[in-house]
């Protein structure tokens, strides 16, 4: 299985990877919108948003490519 997150702290990066891994999932991260995250978007089993740290336009662009490949999105907003 595949999961995708999307926004977080940079920092954490690795972290996301490293608990996607014992839980059992490849895990792919995007921090910041560019031009190449449409093609990172690939085709995962879920998405994780963290919405707090994602730019309207990256939320915008993820959930629609999503949506066109009826893939689950899970939004977290932290403070």
């Amino acid at each position: 299985m595949t999961l995708l997150v999307v926004g977080g702290n940079e920092r954490m990066k690795r972290d996301y990877i490293n608990l996607g891994k014992e839980k059992g999932y490849k895990t792919k991260v995007i921090l910041n919108m560019s031009s190449k995250a449409l093609k990172d978007f690939g085709s995962p089993n879920a998405v994780v948003m963290f919405t707090s740290t994602v730019s309207h336009k990256l939320k915008t662009v993820i959930e629609t490519q999503a949506k066109k490949k009826n893939i689950p999105v899970i939004r977290h907003y932290n403070n």
